[in-house]
């Protein structure tokens, strides 16, 4: 049960220190930084979202419907922007940008 509380942690350590690193290189960040910050708020959210889930589950005995909805939308919201992030990367967004 502590599994999604301590991944939850991890992932706001490292998004915070994603975003620190951002704001000190913020001459040099582009928008692809900024999207990958978005889907490490996502998921902290996403995994906090999971734990209440099960807790709630624990707590009651039964699953809450709208809980669960809600889970795997931001499930799959996370998954599928990670993706196209991995997509943008891979077709070499942040080397071919315009440049005047």
């Amino acid at each position: 049960m502590k599994f999604y509380p301590v991944l939850s942690l991890i992932y706001l350590v490292m998004g915070v220190g994603w975003g620190f690193r951002m704001f000190l290189y913020k001459d040099h960040v582009i928008f692809l930084h900024k999207l990958v910050l978005l889907l490490i708020i996502v998921t902290v959210v996403q995994c906090l979202v999971t734990f209440g889930v099960y807790s709630n589950s624990n707590e009651v005995g039964d699953t809450s419907s709208e809980l669960v909805l809600i889970s795997i939308i931001l499930e799959v919201i996370r998954s599928t922007f990670a993706k196209v992030v991995t997509l943008l990367v891979g077709l070499g967004y942040g080397i071919c940008l315009k440049s005047f």
